[in-house]
């Protein structure tokens, strides 16, 4: 019972969940977020905040919210930013967190009243390795969890499937499927709203990995490892896209390039090494790699757009050099940059032409307009 449970989290033993939390400089959101946890109807949980040297007023607000989740709240501190790279918080949360099953929120996000009783319940029913939620509250404004009509609020999915799920449904075994569905946008890869047992990660030392697109990578690797892969229609989860997040700041062309071929690399090769742990075939790990490619290629259009292509090719070779990929790792990420960029220039001409036609049409109606000439 929810008593029973209480008095097992006074007395130090392992809880349920554990809730996984980084932070920074989260101080308009924060307080909504801890709202959201403290309104629990299952209680059997422990929060980890790792703050990533946040300069606003976020640790004061969080230490205040110890008391009131009555020491169930851990806190710490990083002494320097990390960058940019919200796994490092994540995995330091994830090397202490004791629960059986972790949950990972955002500091500007927020669940649902009843999210941890829905998916511990769910968990347990199906002895699952990992509960994915295919759908999910968008939401830009306050999160008054308290006092919000769910009724008057629509879930959403970047998925059509999200919307197909009427109940818990086993994801296939078949490792193949499995990252097709992923390769081909039928499986939501965010961190946010999966809930997944600890012994799976601690077992096949999975951890984050990246400054982007990490959500991707550590979603493969639960499809390699998770025997029992549950998909939910569930929603719990309150989503703030914020556009002074740190995933949207702005950076300058050298610097997106830079990224992109650090994460390209990056991720590339934690995936290689990890997929060999489970000797997967080449032809998965394509597929795979395919996959957080595309991801990758999606969020670099713009910069495409802006460089000319002798100098992409120049710079990115440069950069590459620098990370002492190897030739093979060099090869694929050249020809995913030239595939994309055929791509884009067929876009650019399908475009010119629309154009072309639209200015033709707006002479010929102008013409008619005017109407015959006398002489």
């Amino acid at each position: 019972t929810s008593t029973e449970r209480k008095v097992n989290v006074t007395k130090k033993t392992i809880p349920a969940v554990s809730i996984i939390t980084p932070m920074y400089n989260a101080e308009k959101y924060i307080g909504e977020c801890l709202d959201s946890l403290r309104a629990q109807t299952f209680t059997d949980f422990e929060v980890i905040i790792v703050d990533d040297g946040s300069t606003d007023n976020s640790v004061a607000i969080v230490e205040k919210y110890i008391p009131k989740l009555k020491n169930r709240l851990q806190l710490i501190r990083l002494k320097n930013n990390s960058g940019g790279c919200a796994a490092i918080p994540r995995n330091i949360a994830m090397k202490i967190a004791r629960g059986e099953y972790l949950l990972f929120v955002d500091a500007d996000d927020a669940i649902t009243k009843t999210a941890l009783e829905e998916m511990y319940t769910i968990a347990k029913k199906f002895n699952a390795d990992v509960i994915s939620c295919e759908r999910f509250y968008s939401i830009n404004g306050e999160i008054k969890v308290n006092s919000i009509d769910m009724k008057k609020i629509e879930p959403t999915s970047y998925l059509s499937n999200g919307y197909e799920l009427v109940s818990p449904a086993l994801l296939n075994p078949s490792l193949e499927k499995r990252l097709l569905a992923l390769h081909n946008y039928k499986l939501i890869w965010n961190f946010c709203g999966k809930f997944v047992r600890r012994d799976l990660l601690m077992e096949h030392d999975i951890k984050m990995v990246g400054i982007g697109a990490e959500d991707l990578i550590f979603t493969c690797c639960l499809l390699c490892a998770a025997p029992k892969y549950i998909l939910v229609p569930n929603a719990i989860y309150f989503y703030r896209s914020l556009e002074d997040s740190l995933t949207h700041k702005p950076m300058t062309i050298a610097g997106n390039l830079q990224k992109w071929v650090r994460m390209s690399v990056e991720g590339l090769d934690y995936m290689d090494a990890f997929m060999d742990k489970f000797q997967c075939a080449p032809e998965l790990k394509y597929i795979a790699f395919e996959a957080l490619m595309q991801e990758f290629m999606r969020t670099i259009l713009q910069v495409y757009q802006l460089v000319s292509a002798p100098r992409l090719d120049e710079f990115i070779r440069s950069q590459l050099a620098t990370t002492g990929s190897s030739d093979i790792m060099t090869s694929f990420i050249f020809s995913r940059m030239n595939t994309f960029n055929l791509r884009i220039l067929k876009q650019q001409e399908t475009i010119r032409k629309q154009q072309q036609q639209i200015q033709e049409l707006q002479e010929q109606l102008h013409q008619s307009q005017k109407g015959p000439v006398n002489d």
